[in-house]
């Protein structure tokens, strides 16, 4: 009987994870080959993915619900799966489309400059800081370009 090395374990487990999200996405237009708004569910979070056809490009909003069970690496393996769909869609649409993860959470900055690096392998990282009556902030700009694939 063969056994299944560990790591060989772990990566089928998170491969189940992804499949399972990808599979209850929720896309609009429903019939579309190319859909503009995609929902993903993974625990106690929902991520969304819009894409906006005129400009070429995607972005992203996740938001947590208390009501709901949390599960371990939520955000993680919502923008593995979202990496893979925004792949699909600049497949289908043949065409280069340009992701920013784009935030002004500070919380959120360790997650895209390690998960989200490992996930996406950002094309590009910039940091800006801009002034308004409250005071100085910071924002960062994580961008990655999906070029279709074979092209």
């Amino acid at each position: 009987m063969d056994t299944i090395p560990p790591q060989e374990q772990i990566e089928r487990e998170k491969e189940h994870i992804i499949a399972s999200i990808i599979a209850s996405a929720e896309k609009e237009p429903k019939d579309s080959e190319i859909p503009i708004l995609i929902t993903l569910r993974y625990g106690s979070k929902e991520l969304d993915i819009v894409y906006f056809k005129d400009k070429n490009t995607f972005s992203t909003a996740v938001e947590g619900y208390e009501d709901r069970e949390k599960k371990p690496e939520e955000t993680r393996f919502l923008y593995m799966a979202a990496k893979r769909l925004m792949q699909e869609i600049a497949n289908r649409a043949q065409s280069e489309i340009e992701y920013t993860l784009e935030t002004t959470d500070e919380k959120m900055l360790p997650f895209a400059q390690t998960h989200g690096k490992q996930i996406f392998d950002w094309d590009s990282e910039k940091e800006t800081e801009f002034e308004t009556e409250k005071g100085k902030f910071k924002t960062w700009s994580f961008i990655k370009v999906f070029s279709p694939s074979g092209s």
